[in-house]
């Protein structure tokens, strides 16, 4: 979810907003602290514009380029010493 959400340049207000959530909710969900229902994932899928699918297809949604993700500065440090 974080992957396209950061793809088409959106912040996790803007999704908040468009899913009538907050933005915790979103950062719970991209964290997959909690299991989503079909109709989280229905409604995220569709504030995103993609299929429910692509929420789970790392295939045909590929992870972005470890270099260009925003990370805090602890986990900037810990992926730079790997």
């Amino acid at each position: 979810m974080r992957r396209i959400r950061l793809k088409k340049n959106l912040t996790q207000e803007q999704v908040a907003e468009l899913s009538d959530t907050t933005p915790v909710w979103i950062s719970v969900c991209e964290k997959g602290t909690r299991n989503l229902s079909v109709r989280s994932l229905s409604v995220i899928a569709y504030a995103l514009g993609v299929p429910m699918a692509a929420l789970l297809d790392t295939k045909d949604y590929p992870e972005t380029d470890p270099t260009k993700r925003v990370y805090s500065k602890q986990t900037a440090k810990r992926v730079a010493k790997s």
